[in-house]
């Protein structure tokens, strides 16, 4: 009886095609050596080759496009199909292209046991030269991300208290933010590295989203103060620039000018609270008489740009030394002149000034020299008239 068992046995696993050759177990094949189990074959039409937990959500292994199956497998082909629902739920494949190398995960939603999975979304991407797509294939980055379907963004960073959004919402803004408040946002803060904003047509809007010119700044309140635009240099001295109706200049915390904002009218400091060592000029209109106007072009002008009008700084220099200042620093000014002059042409209108108050004085010390002058001759006629009366 138990030789009748024993072939009983041999003719089930026969038809099974189960095999053991060694340590080695097969099934499908007679010979399985390059493992312990080795697996040939597949169920109905599909591609499925081992099914692992499957009385519930299990796995599923498939040949030709190698695939782990998560809760999903193929008994069927079928155009279309990514494969049935093994039990009721969500699912997943991972899936290896032979052809090029790609590895490819892909979720399907929530479904019934049994049930066709409808059409996959890729999730991630990993290609052979290394680069990784997320809801993309492309291989032109190394990490590639699609637009989601979520309503937030394409990429979102999480922060402490803030997170950094890309493509965020439907209208698709980007947000870099700092993860705390008080914190930093660094663009390209490398050596001599260059910083393109909106390149070539772009508009920036610092303070603001509405920006109306390339850059609109819209001030703010810091201390109390409006804070506008501040330029500092190496040495931490700044220049600042606020908006209060007028155009304000300040430069290391104290005024220097502003422009009207009704008549554009340049108002240079000159309260007498803020000055020292105040002295009157001297007698200098013989000084003026010897400058010398012009009328000019710049050298780079074109050939038919109007002329100036105005003085050679060096000229002017001779007698009023006080309105013309020299820049040593070529990289300040103009980059083959190591000695730039310039001019300060407002101070030439108290010059101005100053030598029509000395004319007006010689004009009135005429007049009283005229006066006087008249007064003689008036009393030298009134003389003579008498003289001839006595005569006759």
């Amino acid at each position: 009886m138990m030789k009748y068992k024993v072939r009983l046995v041999i003719l089930v696993f026969s038809l099974m095609h189960f095999y053991v050759n060694g340590q080695n177990v097969g099934i499908g094949l007679t010979n399985p050596l390059r493992a312990k189990l080795e697996v040939n074959g597949v169920a109905g039409t599909g591609t499925t080759s081992a099914i692992f937990g499957g009385e519930s959500t299990g796995l599923s292994m498939q040949r030709n496009w190698p695939t782990i199956g998560f809760n999903q497998y193929r008994d069927i082909t079928t155009a279309g199909s990514q494969g049935k629902y093994m039990a009721n739920g969500f699912a997943a494949i991972q899936y290896l292209n032979p052809t090029n190398g790609t590895m490819v995960f892909d979720m399907f939603p929530n479904g019934t046991l049994g049930n066709f999975t409808p059409a996959s979304v890729t999730s991630l991407v990993l290609l052979t030269n290394g680069n990784v797509g997320i809801r993309s294939f492309d291989n032109d980055a190394s990490l590639h991300i699609g637009r989601g379907a979520g309503s937030f963004s394409t990429a979102v960073i999480d922060g402490t208290d803030y997170a950094s959004y890309f493509n965020y919402s439907s209208l698709e803004y980007t947000y870099i933010r700092s993860g705390i408040a008080g914190g930093y946002v660094y663009i390209n803060d490398v050596p001599d590295a260059k910083v393109v904003l909106g390149f070539p047509n772009g508009i920036v809007g610092i303070n603001t989203a509405n920006a109306v010119g390339t850059l609109d700044i819209h001030q703010t309140t810091i201390g109390g103060f409006e804070k506008g635009l501040v330029i500092t240099n190496s040495n931490l001295d700044r220049w600042e620039f606020f908006n209060s109706l007028n155009l304000f200049f300040k430069f290391n915390g104290n005024a220097r000018a502003s422009i009207d904002y009704q008549d554009g009218h340049y108002g240079q400091l000159s309260d007498v609270r803020v000055k020292k060592n105040i002295e009157p000029m001297p007698k200098l209109l013989e000084k003026v008489m010897a400058l010398e106007p012009v009328s000019y072009q710049m050298k780079d002008a074109a050939p038919d740009q109007k002329k100036s009008l105005g003085f050679i700084a060096q000229d002017v220099q001779k007698y009023f030394p006080e309105v013309v200042t020299i820049y040593h620093d070529a990289n300040t000014m103009y980059d083959t002149i190591s000695d730039l002059h310039m001019m300060d042409y407002g101070a030439m209108s108290v010059v101005a000034i100053k030598a029509i108050q000395e004319q007006q004085k010689l004009i009135e010390q005429l007049q009283e020299e005229v006066k006087v002058l008249k007064e003689q001759n008036q009393v030298m006629m009134e003389a003579r008239g008498k003289r001839r009366v006595a005569r006759s």
